[in-house]
């Protein structure tokens, strides 16, 4: 019979959305390719990984909250111009994990829980503003 992989069942202690995560951010940093089956369905292929970029993403043991503070204004402040709830926009644990990492591209907002592709397309730039503002 078959040998299985000594990784075998490695993400079985995952949650669906960590997986999902990882793998956004592993397309996002360009290890992970998406390409189409002759059949249709959209597929993964693994890229050389040599020159990619290191994702820095250390988060402090605590947020900053002088910037946790300033993320929660620009959340209510987009939820009021899109009319929609400030949980809508970001929830206050990404708020938190985005007061703690402090994330300097949209490579490392993919790396930050709640921010997928369509939250990076709708509010990276704002998101990185508020956060550059804090550094500068």
């Amino acid at each position: 019979s078959a040998q299985r992989s000594p990784h075998f069942g490695a993400l079985a202690a995952a949650s669906q959305a960590d997986v999902k995560r990882w793998i956004q951010l592993l397309e996002v940093s360009g290890a992970l390719e998406a390409f189409e089956s002759e059949d249709g369905f959209r597929l993964l292929r693994a890229l050389p990984c040599a020159d990619l970029p290191r994702i820095g993403i250390a988060a402090s043991a605590t947020p900053d909250e002088g910037l946790f503070e300033r993320l929660r204004a620009w959340r209510l402040e987009r939820a009021r111009s899109d009319e929609v709830p400030a949980y809508v926009v970001l929830h206050d644990a990404t708020l938190r994990e985005l007061a703690s990492v402090k994330p300097a591209s949209q490579q490392d907002l993919a790396g930050v829980k709640g921010f997928g592709p369509a939250k990076i397309d709708r509010y990276a730039d704002d998101v990185l503003a508020v956060i550059g503002a804090e550094a500068g």
